[in-house]
């Protein structure tokens, strides 16, 4: 006989919108690389706070520094473009 069961779950997810000067901040904020930043945010901070959300922070470091660099670059060469 077939058994079946139900299991809800809840996700969610947002979009954040950026502007210029915001993207520079974040990638000067996450170009020095996670590792180096969570050193001196726990020597400085503490780890009870963040530790529970590292991998979360992780995972948005990683892709800032695979997005937000190619937006920058895009957005320089525009700028050059329309100065020539």
């Amino acid at each position: 006989m077939a058994n079946i069961t139900t299991q809800p779950t809840v996700e969610a997810s947002a979009t954040i919108r950026f502007t210029e000067i915001e993207l520079r901040a974040l990638d000067a904020l996450c170009g020095y690389g996670i590792d180096p930043f969570l050193k001196v945010f726990y020597e400085k901070m503490g780890e009870g706070y963040m530790k529970p959300h590292e991998a979360g922070l992780r995972s948005i470091f990683a892709e800032i520094r695979r997005v937000v660099p190619k937006i920058i670059d895009r957005a320089d060469m525009a700028r050059k473009a329309f100065e020539e």
